[in-house]
């Protein structure tokens, strides 16, 4: 050990280069620190990464989502435009999804709406639905949200909202086509793995 210190430190002669073997040993010690950095930032990215997924799975299941999810996949649900005339005699249009009241009626005590509810306007479906989809889309293209988690826990969701023809129509309306673009390459996405197919009976 004297020997060591000795040689590190110019106690003892000899022609080796004192000044490349410290720099030596720096660069080592620099190298391992930020090795140890890096792996404690990746820590504090991947349990920063699963908080903010826990926090929109919450944000996403709630009792409203649920549902309009319901009565979507029960056929509840059908896409339709009212027709709105302005006292200026000009007209303005809202898309909605219309409530088949007879379908609630056979799911009285499983489904509670708002008395007199006949549909939702296509401010609630984005509220309550799509926009949930669509900001997830976005969160797995910027790395937000892991895209193993996002299919584990949304594809099942997202993937019969999106096939579902009144969806479809939803989407392909003049007031909402250019609305979503994660939404649709989330379900491109999805679609290359292995998924459910039952719901392709409501289309």
């Amino acid at each position: 050990m004297h020997d060591l210190i000795g040689f590190l430190f110019g106690e003892h002669g000899g022609e080796i280069d004192r000044t490349a073997v410290w720099t030596f040993v720096i660069a080592v010690v620099t190298l391992s620190a930020v090795m140890v950095a890096w792996r404690q930032l990746a820590g504090i990215r991947a349990t920063s990464r699963a908080d903010f997924t826990f926090r929109f799975i919450e944000s996403f299941f709630t009792s409203e989502t649920r549902t309009l999810f319901l009565l979507l996949l029960n056929s509840a649900l059908t896409f339709d435009v009212i027709e709105i005339l302005r006292s200026d005699g000009t007209k303005d249009r809202l898309p909605f999804l219309k409530i088949d009241q007879d379908v609630v009626k056979q799911l009285n005590g499983i489904v509670t709406l708002t008395p007199g509810k006949t549909g939702y306007s296509s401010f609630e479906v984005d509220d309550l639905l799509l926009g949930h989809f669509e900001s997830l889309g976005w969160y797995v293209r910027k790395k937000l949200i892991d895209f193993d988690a996002a299919y584990s826990s949304f594809s099942y969701y997202l993937m019969a909202a999106y096939e579902h023809c009144e969806i479809r129509k939803y989407l392909a309306d003049e007031d909402n086509k250019d609305t979503y673009e994660d939404f649709p390459r989330l379900y491109e996405r999805f679609s290359k793995g292995l998924r459910p197919r039952f719901w392709r009976k409501l289309c």
